[in-house]
């Protein structure tokens, strides 16, 4: 059996592309100034995180990617943290976070805890993103929560493609499990 290109590329289509990424940021930045947000030239863009299931759920954490948490936000000493105050682009709010890490395996996984109420207020789901910046001026850090979907729309679902049962017998036979089991015996 030949794999097919989708899972042959595993989790690389979890992740966004970098073009992808520069799209989105770029959309975003449109649509803020489409609905009177001041873009500031004093932003400096940290990092975006598409957001999973995980991220949204009731646990009240987003995993970071590492990359750009370890190049852009504050280096840890320990595995508890710090907490980090970010004003909410959208709502000027400032949310009290905790930047931490867990040990993974010889490695660090980065998490935002503490970001439920932030979810739940900008209406975040599977799919949105965060974006975080920080102030070049007076040194503090922004966030905003990026919906993908227009409000009201609904995901679509795929259901599960069925097997089409007529290639496996004549066109003679139904499609039924009798005929086929018979076209099998």
């Amino acid at each position: 059996m030949i794999p097919s290109s989708d899972a042959s590329q595993g989790h690389a289509a979890d992740r966004p592309s970098s073009q992808q990424q520069n799209y989105q940021r770029q959309a975003s930045s449109n649509r803020m100034q489409q609905q009177g947000w001041k873009t500031e030239k004093n932003l400096k863009f940290l990092l975006q995180k598409v957001l999973k299931q995980s991220d949204v759920g009731n646990l009240g954490r987003i995993v970071l990617p590492k990359k750009e948490a370890e190049s852009h936000l504050p280096e840890l000493e320990s595995r508890d943290g710090i907490s980090i105050a970010m004003e909410d682009i959208g709502t000027s709010r400032v949310w009290n976070m905790r930047y931490r890490f867990w040990p993974n395996n010889k490695s660090r996984m980065y998490l935002l805890e503490n970001t439920g109420d932030f979810v739940r207020v900008n209406g975040l789901q599977e799919g949105d993103f965060i974006v975080i910046y920080s102030d070049t001026k007076c040194g503090k850090y922004m966030i905003r929560g990026v919906k993908v979907r227009q409000p009201g729309m609904k995901l679509e679902v795929k259901k599960p493609t069925r097997r089409n049962t007529r290639n496996l017998c004549g066109a003679d036979q139904g499609s039924s499990l009798a005929s086929i089991e018979q076209a099998v015996r």
